[in-house]
């Protein structure tokens, strides 16, 4: 699989959108249980590809509630 250009999203990257498109905003473990029914993710793995993903500026934070969306 050839590496995706700067500023592109991986594949699991894309997965991760399309569950927020599908969802809207929502708390990682939302998140987590899809991607658990499709890969089998741990949850600290889901916790950590939307860390990458808020850096690289893929994904929002709302710091306000709890837990954050």
């Amino acid at each position: 699989m050839s590496k995706p250009l700067a500023g592109q999203p991986t594949q699991v990257e894309l997965e991760i959108l399309q569950i927020l498109w599908e969802l809207g905003p929502c708390p990682v473990r939302e998140i987590h249980a899809r991607l658990t029914e499709a890969k089998g993710t741990n949850y600290s793995t889901t916790v950590k590809m939307l860390a990458v993903m808020l850096a690289k500026g893929l994904v929002r934070r709302d710091d306000d509630v709890r837990p954050h969306i």
